[in-house]
């Protein structure tokens, strides 16, 4: 369930300028004209700075205009324009859409990654702004420099640094009306979720200024007076809410889920569910002090709140069921293609639910559809290997329900395991 990093060009008001007429002079002159000054008292952008803009950012999408764009300063003036206040949506928006295509290059990376003045202007964007397309770009770069692999400490520390940053991008997760500015968000949070390497905050971040909550809790001191960052978001997410908006969101019920919604929360459902058993290794020889101490029961709550969640297993299995057969989102090609990633999900639901997969396994035997799922993606081809042997696992538990080598606090309705026990004779498995 990797996120989808690749660069968007600009809107389609530009004219299509690509890598083949790239020249240094022609760019320090877009440069320029975008961070030119509005005419005083304009309500909107010039079309020279809206068309200048729209260029650089479908320039960027090229890795191999990167250095050229990082040389002439782009990356200086786009926190110019990050950080002024007075500074139109629209122009906002391209900005942080430059930025973020700059992020997927190689060099824009070594540019940007450690560049706390960026990172900070982008952070403070999402803070500060309600207009739906900023709120979007600048998801979408942290969600790309905030990826665990990526070693972009500053934009790690800029959002790891307390509980805000995470609170804020679920709250616009959590009110947003748009599909897109949802899956941005849940994109996000997927990546701050992702272990990675703690990092110390650097002093005065927007998350610490621009609390969204007075829940916000602030990170931990090392033991040396310093404040050390976290290894993820679990945590914050956790405490904000996260796994219940992961539950609505995988409702079959709910208008908002499209798919894109459903593979970015199944994306965010991972990360909690996973990060309890490699968080210590992120901390490496500090795993035994007090602040890693606190980072792994952070993530060991997280996980065990998803995993002890009711109504998300329910959903993840009424989801499942909701594909089998007519009318169901599986018969749209664009929509299929969630199946294995809710076959993954459950199995992970279940292999770490505290009292074992009994629940999960009674869940599904309640849901003949669900079952039907199951049994057919246990067959699975190649290209679905780890479906297949997640399906093969949650069959297996079923089973143990079934033939009563586990005992259930609240046994199945003898009619209800009858047909279980039908359905699977029925099948034939090995």
């Amino acid at each position: 369930m990797e996120g989808d990093f690749s660069n968007p060009l600009a809107p389609p008001d530009d004219d299509g300028v690509g890598a083949s007429t790239l020249d240094e002079d022609r760019v320090i002159a877009l440069i320029t004209a975008l961070v030119e000054p509005p005419e005083r008292g304009a309500q909107t952008p010039s079309t020279s700075q809206e068309e200048s803009g729209s260029l650089l950012w479908d320039l960027a999408a090229s890795a191999e205009n990167a250095p050229c764009l990082v040389n002439s300063l782009l990356p200086e003036a786009l926190a110019t324009l990050l950080m002024n206040p007075s500074t139109h949506d629209r122009v906002r928006e391209i900005a942080l859409g430059t930025l973020g295509n700059l992020l997927c290059a190689p060099d824009g990376w070594l540019r940007l990654g450690n560049d706390e003045i960026v990172a900070n202007a982008a952070a403070r964007s999402l803070f500060d702004s309600t207009h739906a397309p900023v709120i979007l770009e600048a998801c979408r770069c942290f969600a790309v420099a905030a990826r665990p692999n990526g070693n972009a400490r500053a934009w790690r520390a800029v959002a790891l640094g307390d509980d805000a940053f995470a609170g804020r991008v679920l709250l616009v997760a959590a009110s947003t009306a748009r599909a897109d500015v949802l899956t941005g968000a849940l994109n996000c949070l997927a990546s701050l979720c992702s272990v990675g390497t703690p990092v110390d905050p650097p002093i005065g971040t927007p998350s610490r200024s621009h609390s969204p909550s007075p829940a916000s809790t602030p990170r931990r001191s090392a033991g040396d007076g310093t404040t050390r960052g976290v290894s993820s978001a679990v945590g914050a997410v956790y405490r904000a809410g996260g796994v219940d908006l992961i539950s609505s969101l995988l409702d079959p019920r709910s208008s908002e889920a499209t798919p894109e919604v459903v593979d970015a929360a199944l994306r965010l459902l991972e990360a909690l569910a996973t990060a309890a058993e490699i968080v210590a290794d992120a901390w490496g020889e500090e795993a035994d002090s007090a602040a890693a101490a606190e980072d792994i029961l952070d993530a060991t709550r997280a996980k065990e709140t998803a995993c002890s969640h009711y109504r998300l297993r329910v959903n993840v299995i009424d989801r499942l069921a909701r594909g089998h057969g007519g009318g169901g989102w599986a018969d749209d090609a664009n929509d299929g293609y969630l199946e294995p990633s809710l076959i993954v999900a459950l199995a992970q639901l279940a292999a770490e639910c505290a009292d074992g997969p009994g629940a999960v396994a009674r869940a599904i035997a309640c849901r003949l559809e669900a079952l039907d799922v199951l049994v057919a993606a246990a067959r699975g081809s190649d290209e679905e290997t780890e479906a297949a042997e997640a399906a093969a696992y949650l069959l297996r538990a079923l089973c143990a329900v079934l033939d009563g080598r586990v005992a259930l606090d609240v046994p199945l309705p003898s009619a209800t395991q009858n047909a279980a026990v039908a359905r699977l004779e029925a099948a034939k498995l090995p």
